[in-house]
């Protein structure tokens, strides 16, 4: 019909269940290198656990799905950890994203200084995939997302890949402690990749280059 409201609003952050993550997932694949996503079955799991929630972003015109994350809530922190950040492909250009990040600052101010979340660095080898990922950081930047110092290294099935860590803070904050850092990256590692067992020798690979940031308004 006729489709008058403005693309950036009228949409909303609802809980995904176990049956939404399917059709999730199909997009996931299409958006993500195959050696950055668990497994459907992981995410389950962690689902399962409580602490890592499936957010979907969703239009209420149609009830459409446009965007999602999977969050994790850190144990004794202040912190989320943002997974799979992701406006779904059909639904991309119409400014959706800058919307859901402001619904999850919005649904988790009150409890939560800010979201961790890792981003790829930018492809030396593949122009297509670079200008998609300079596309990224740009969007992530004009939200006001930091990028952090850490040479955080993401673990893989065979190893790690080394990405930037960005923080969107939420509400007032302005800054995050080198320790709280480390907390979150930890208890992340631990929760999120406990069936790898390499993961536990990441953080001291990069932990001296954790520090303590201000972030200007």
């Amino acid at each position: 019909g006729d489709f008058k409201m403005s693309f950036g609003t009228g949409a909303s952050i609802v809980l995904g269940n176990a049956s939404n993550l399917a059709s999730i997932y199909e997009d996931m694949k299409q958006q993500f290198p195959p050696c950055e996503l668990l497994t459907y079955d992981t995410i389950l799991e962690l689902m399962k656990k409580g602490r890592y929630k499936l957010l979907m972003y969703r239009r209420l015109a149609d009830y459409k799905v446009v965007g999602y994350a999977l969050v994790y809530k850190v144990e004794d922190g202040n912190f989320l950890w943002g997974d799979y950040l992701a406006i779904r492909k059909e639904f991309q250009c119409l400014n959706y994203g800058s919307g859901f990040i402001q619904a999850i600052c919005e649904k988790y101010r009150d409890s939560y200084e800010g979201l961790l979340f890792s981003v790829e660095h930018v492809s030396n080898t593949d122009p297509a995939l670079a200008k998609n990922q300079k596309r990224r950081i740009k969007f992530y930047k004009n939200l006001g997302a930091q990028r952090l110092h850490a040479h955080y290294l993401q673990p893989t099935d065979d190893g790690n890949i080394p990405m930037y860590l960005y923080f969107k803070p939420f509400g007032d904050v302005t800054e995050i402690g080198r320790d709280a850092q480390i907390h979150a990256i930890s208890k992340m590692y631990e929760f999120c990749f406990s069936h790898l067992k390499h993961c536990s020798e990441l953080l001291p690979r990069f932990e001296s280059t954790i520090r303590d940031e201000k972030f200007k308004d």
